[in-house]
């Protein structure tokens, strides 16, 4: 095994390393052009996408990871193996989907960028074809209701791929770096009153000891708000990165969705300094205005949408 390899697997959790290696086994057995290229090796993975570190053959790729969107691939295969087309087939109608998706995403970026600045990972998006086997398939982190079988072979598939700027070292840092991410807390089991309180307490801005009372249960609030009363530095950088929050909700009605593992990042540099990262960090559009809506409609009688209620 390379001292490549090796260093990668030490730094993981025994699940993410299993993970890791079984990845990194199949692509190694892929005889393609771009594997060969590129050099691949599998990182981790979010809610929509699995995150590739490209070596390439002179080592260019070090400073960026790549994002392959994996619900794209998926919905890419299934489309085309119902019109009995072959897998990397483009129609008039994908080819503008896939601009305007694009296009949104871009646009996103460029809002988060205006308000939260530096903090914004760089990255560029593109729509590509990548070379996909029924091994790599199988080991996609898919909905269970997604089971596919391709001919046997490589395939070139069609989906969306980010390049993006890698996160510094200290960004993982056990002891000066922290996620400031949150769940969605309908679908976990909550106490009705606590989550009143916790609203309560963003509207009426109580002091810190009620607020953090009112949390319910993401694991690192409280111990972020117990830091950031004794440390200054960290008061000022999570005050700054929620009035940005607020600015831009207020401004433009999209709310910042930072929902699961590494999409929001504080942490501590190599002199000591608190920065935020928005590394995999979205805009959810005009989720403010659809909320109002939804408020107004419930309290006229109306029936309120499914996309209100989600809102």
């Amino acid at each position: 095994m390379s001292e490549r390899l090796r260093s990668r697997y030490a730094e993981m959790s025994p699940k993410r390393e299993k993970r890791a290696r079984a990845t990194d086994a199949i692509l190694a057995e892929v005889p393609s052009p771009i594997v060969e290229h590129y050099d691949p090796l599998f990182i981790g993975e979010g809610g929509a996408q699995s995150v590739f570190e490209l070596k390439g053959k002179e080592g260019e790729h070090r400073k960026t990871i790549t994002k392959v969107h994996r619900m794209t691939i998926v919905n890419t295969i299934e489309k085309n193996l119902r019109r009995n087309k072959p897998l990397d087939f483009i129609s008039p109608e994908d080819d503008v989907a896939f601009s305007r998706r694009l296009s949104s995403e871009r646009a996103g970026q460029r809002r988060l960028k205006k308000y939260f600045g530096e903090a914004v990972l760089a990255e560029r998006l593109s729509v590509a074809r990548i070379p996909i086997t029924n091994d790599l398939l199988k080991n996609l982190s898919l909905p269970r209701e997604k089971t596919l079988m391709l001919p046997e072979g490589i395939h070139d598939v069609v989906t969306i791929l980010t390049v993006q700027e890698r996160m510094p070292k200290e960004a993982f840092s056990r002891d000066n770096a922290f996620d400031m991410r949150n769940e969605y807390l309908e679908r976990s089991k909550y106490d009705a009153d606590r989550y009143a309180a916790l609203n309560a307490a963003c509207i009426d801005r109580p002091d810190m000891n009620e607020c953090r009372d009112a949390l319910p249960f993401v694991a690192w609030d409280v111990e972020v708000f117990e830091r950031a009363e004794t440390d200054v530095a960290l008061r000022s950088v999570l005050i700054d990165f929620f009035r940005a929050a607020i600015r831009m909700t207020s401004e433009t009605g999209d709310i910042l969705d930072c929902i699961g593992e590494h999409n929001v990042r504080c942490y501590r540099d190599k002199s000591g300094t608190w920065k935020m990262l928005l590394v995999d960090a979205r805009t959810a559009p005009n989720v403010y205005g659809i909320a109002q809506e939804a408020l107004r409609a419930f309290s006229l009688g109306h029936a309120v949408s499914s996309g209100e209620q989600s809102a």
